[in-house]
Order: C-alpha cells, then structure tokens, then sequence
C-alpha cells in the first residue's frame, strides 16, 4: 500500500483500489465512497469499477438514520463503525428497497467496510459479488486491512488540503502584508535581540523610505540592522517586557546626521538567551521637528504673558538698588564719615543686583530653544527658581 502514501490524487487512489478488487470475477462492482457532513447527509463516491458500475451510478446513498437510502449496509456501516454483509440480495430482508436492481445487475452478495482516521469513520469500502454468500472471515479480514489503508489515504489526503489551505492562506496573508506596509513611511521587521546584540531575522518594506534613500559615500547604506542596533535603540529594546505593543522614540546617527526613529514593537517570544521582537519602524525627524517647535512657540507666548509681572519683578531690586546707591553716598560724605552704615547699603546693592540677575537667568532657560542633555533635577531648586519668579503674584502685588 506504499502507493497510497505516494499518490497525489485520492480519487486516483481510489480508482487504483477499485479496478484492483474487480480483476477478481467474482466481484463485479466495487465502490469508495465518503460520507459528507452536509444536508442530508450525503454519500460522495470516489471511485467505482466493474461490470455492474451502472448500479453505483444510480445508486444516491445517505449515511442519515432518517431516510430509507441511510438505513441499509453503508449507512449503517459509517454510523455504526462495523462491517456489514449482505449474503443474498433476494432474501436478505435489509436489501428490499434494493432488491429490483440487485437483479437487474446480477448483484446477489456485498460487504460493507468502514475506512477509519483513528476512532472516526472517514469513508467507506463496498464489494459486490453475482454469488450468494461470498464474503466469509477471510474476505472481512482482507478487505477490512484494505479498508483501513484507505482510510489513511484519506487522512493523509485531507491533512494535505489543510496543509495547502495553511499555506495558501499564509502566502495572502504574506502578499496582503507586504502590499500594506508598502503604502506606509516605515518597515515592519522581525528581530532577535541577545546580548550580544541584535538580528534581523525578516524585513517588509524598503529601509531607503526611513533614511531618505541616501547612501554615505563614507559608511554605505543604511541597513535595519545598523538602526535598531544603535546605543540608544537597542537599550531599550533590550528593556522591553511583557506582551503588549511598546513605542520607542530615540535618535540615531545616520551618515553624519541625527534622524528620529519611531520603534512600535512588542515581545513575540522569549528565551533564556533573549527575545524575539516585531516591531514597525519609521522616521519622526520632522515631526519631533515640529513638536519641538510648536513647543518653542508655547513658551514664547508664556513668556509674553509673564513679561509683565517679571517687568514687575525686576522693578522692585533695581529701584531698591537705586535707593541704596543713594543712601551709600550720604553716608559716605558725612563728617565724619558713616563707613559701617555705608557697608550696609553697599550689600544690600549686591544682594539686590543678584536678585535681578537670577530673574533675568530663570527668563533666558525658560525661553532658551535647545535640547541639553538629561540630568537629575533638584525639586527645591525648581520650587524656589519659580517662586522667586512668581513672587509677586504670591504677594498680591
């Protein structure tokens, strides 16, 4: 039965078995057939041979207990999952409904024999003879081995089709994939990240719509593999946890120049030696570009609307300053001289000029444009900066 293991038809198959048995005279029609799960339950024939084919041909079988065509040997065989014989058409009173035509072919014995997939009936095997009794136990044995090879050929054949549907459904979704991404600014990719570094492992879509298609002259190309192994990128893909989709925003040095990515990736496996990642990734630099200066036009309007209270502000040390500055020279031209009392307004003339220095610094970092490097904050330091700041509407003034 090696043929049936080889066979990429199982109609073909099927035939095979049916002109085999028919080479006997004895048998004069053979059959394979398999029952379908569908209204009525219906018998589909694979296959038929043998001089009484025109019997099969006419003969519209149901594996259904509810309608007289379900309730001779096939379908009793597929519900019941034995083999049923029939040893003579004329007297057999099962086969009354079939008698006429058993007569007609010259049909006087059969044996039904379920083909099983395990402990399910998958289709069945049916043997005519034009002699009464034909089928003993050796006849039930051989054919009930014959049966069951060719329940395995349907089997195999169905997990075929299941294997080609699997295929054909992932190359669409493969095809479907591709096209998508093809319409969108970035690639979609899949990686495996170690520490020892990263992988890619596969790529849909064109790394030259991330990097602008420029090529440096001095370090080639731009490959996926280079982007997401940058310091920055791989730091935080190496940081990633859980399932869900995380979205990394980081700079990365491409040929001379800083270019925004945008890394919305997740964990698709993990191991003792790393993870597996899909992400998408696309560039950002003009709309982090943007974001910074929409940013920037902000803080210009916050600063236009604090510059009355900070004119305010500046006020109070520079007229305290000018007061100071008068009180010192009267002292200093007293006879005699007020040194001490002088020294005193002298100080209070830094302490104030200080003041107005440190409000004009809290105005130049509050509207300064520029990105320095992150460092850790004091939040006394921030607290006092903007009180000081802030001062006279704390007052009330």
């Amino acid at each position: 039965m090696l043929n049936l293991i080889r066979s990429e038809s199982l109609a073909g198959l099927a035939q095979a078995v049916c002109d085999s048995i028919v080479d006997e005279p004895i048998y004069v029609l053979a059959c394979v057939g398999v029952p379908l799960d569908a209204p009525g339950k219906p018998v589909q024939w694979l296959a038929s041979a043998g001089r009484a084919n025109g019997y099969q041909q006419e003969l519209a079988l149901s594996w259904s207990a509810d309608v007289p065509e379900g309730r001779g040997p096939t379908g009793n065989a597929i519900r019941d999952g034995r083999p049923h014989v029939m040893r003579d058409a004329l007297t057999d009173p099962g086969y009354a409904p079939w008698r006429d035509r058993c007569s007609q072919y010259d049909i006087r014995s059969s044996v039904t024999v379920p083909c099983r997939k395990g402990e399910c009936v998958v289709g069945v095997l049916l043997i005519y003879s034009d002699i009464p009794g034909a089928f003993g136990l050796d006849e039930l044995e051989l054919f009930q081995r014959l049966s069951d090879e060719i329940g395995f050929a349907i089997a195999l054949d169905e997990e075929r089709s299941r294997m080609r549907g699997a295929e054909t459904a992932r190359q669409e979704a493969e095809e479907n994939l591709s096209a998508a991404v093809q319409l969108g600014p970035g690639v979609l990719y899949r990686a495996r990240v170690t520490a020892a570094g990263l992988q890619v492992l596969h790529v849909f879509g064109d790394t030259a719509r991330i990097t602008g298609g420029e090529d440096c002259k001095v370090c080639g190309p731009a490959t996926l593999d280079s982007m997401l192994s940058s310091p920055s990128m791989l730091t935080a893909l190496r940081a990633l946890n859980g399932e869900a989709v995380q979205t990394i925003e980081a700079p990365v040095p491409l040929c001379g120049a800083t270019r925004w990515l945008r890394n919305a990736v997740r964990v698709t496996a993990h191991d003792p030696g790393g993870i597996e990642v899909t992400g998408y990734l696309s560039e950002v630099t003009e709309e982090k570009r943007d974001q910074l200066h929409r940013q920037h036009v902000a803080t210009l309007l916050t600063l236009g609307e604090m510059a009355t209270g900070m004119a305010h502000e500046l006020n109070q040390p520079l007229t305290s300053i000018s007061f100071a500055a008068q009180n010192a020279e009267f002292l200093l031209g007293r006879q005699p001289t007020d040194v001490a009392s002088a020294v005193v307004k002298l100080r209070k003339i830094i302490s104030e000029a200080n003041r107005a220095s440190r409000l004009v610094e809290h105005m130049r970092v509050f509207a300064r444009n520029e990105r320095g490097a992150l460092v850790r904050a004091s939040w006394r330091t921030a607290l006092n900066a903007a009180s000081e700041i802030l001062s006279a509407k704390l007052r009330g003034c």
